[in-house]
């Protein structure tokens, strides 16, 4: 992927995150399989395809996260995405919106974010 794809994705993607979280940059692309065997498959999204793009977190972002894992769960939330919850043991955050359709999880530690999402089927409900 180009540098040019690669701004271009960054910026289609900051669109659908949540209110408050910075990034900076895509992650390089990975094995598009890796989602299929990950833990993080099974968060509650509804059928169809899905993917994810890995993100870096401003330096800002990511010092205020740790500090303020209550205040983000209760204000960063966009109306579309429902709260923040912790990752027990880990320190890291994931939501996902009212739909189901997208979920976001964050590492404040290492500075990441992971956009996931999944496109409905047709004729399913919403």
């Amino acid at each position: 992927m180009s540098a040019a794809a690669l701004i271009a994705l960054h910026r289609r993607v900051r669109r659908l995150l949540p209110a408050g979280l910075e990034t900076v940059a895509v992650l390089p692309p990975r094995d598009p399989g890796c989602w299929a065997t990950s833990p993080l498959s099974r968060l509650p999204l509804g059928g169809g395809r899905r993917g994810m793009v890995g993100l870096r977190l401003s330096e800002a972002c990511a010092a205020r996260l740790p500090e303020a894992a209550k205040a983000t769960r209760r204000d960063a939330q966009a109306p579309r995405y429902l709260g923040w919850q912790a990752l027990p043991g880990r320190g890291g955050l994931w939501c996902r919106s009212e739909g189901g359709a997208l979920a976001v999880l964050v590492d404040p530690g290492r500075a990441l974010a992971w956009l996931f999402w999944q496109e409905q089927v047709a004729g399913s409900a919403s």
